[in-house]
Formats: C-alpha cells, structure tokens, sequence
C-alpha cells in the first residue's frame, strides 16, 4: 500500500503530511466520525483531523475549559471515551494549534485567537442633562 501511495504522490495525486496521505490540493480534511467504524487506535488519526475538530470547537465556543474542549473534539470524531492515549494526541494538536495562533491558553481555558471583541453598549436614545 505504501508502495502505491509514493508512486501516486510522485505523479501529484496524493501529498505526503507526516506519515499520512491526503489528495493533493486538500486544504483541510473531513472530520469522520468513527463510531460507525469501530474504536480507532488514538495514533491512526492524523493531526490534521484531531486539530480540524479542535479548531471546530473553539471557534463556536470562543472560549471553553481544555478538558471540554477536548472531550466535544472527541465526540465529533466519533469517541464516547476520551483515553489517556486519545487525550494525548489531542494535546498535540491542541499545542500545535496554539503554536500557530489559532488559539490561546489563559489558566486551562482555550480561547480562539480570533473571537469577536464585546460589543459596545448602545447609548439611550434619551438626551443626557447637560
């Protein structure tokens, strides 16, 4: 199988990321539930997968404690368990994430890099005495 896989990564079908192969030109991969599948071995998914359904997360929470945040990414996948082995991985991707920007830790809550500023209050309509 590996076999295959380099000879259609040499002629541009497939990308290598790590030790995963994608279709070339894939920017994000889906997110497959697993449940259908059966139990999956925490290290057979690709970071890419664990970091999508991570960012996933965040970005409809905004803000949410570590722990949630990875049990929520696991259930997306398809997990009713989240393992010492699976959380591990997603401790991984959570870092990686982190190590890019797309995400912020401030005292075990994870915070997307890119959520929205309150918004401001609006002023009453009435005039204030002056």
């Amino acid at each position: 199988v590996r076999a295959a896989a380099e000879r259609a990564r040499t002629r541009g079908a497939l990308a290598r990321r790590g030790d995963f192969y994608w279709p070339a030109g894939m920017k994000q991969p889906p997110l497959r539930d697993r449940s259908r599948t059966g139990p999956r071995d925490a290290e057979l998914i690709p970071p890419e997968e664990l970091e999508g359904a991570l960012a996933l997360v965040v970005r409809k929470e905004y803000r949410i404690a570590r722990d949630e945040l990875i049990r929520r990414a696991a259930r997306l996948l398809g997990f009713g368990r989240t393992g010492a082995k699976l959380r591990q991985v997603f401790a991984e991707a959570l870092e990686a994430l982190r190590a890019r920007g797309e995400v912020a830790l401030e005292a075990g809550v994870v915070v997307a890099a890119e959520a929205p500023a309150p918004s401001p209050r609006p002023r009453s309509a009435r005039a204030q005495p002056g």
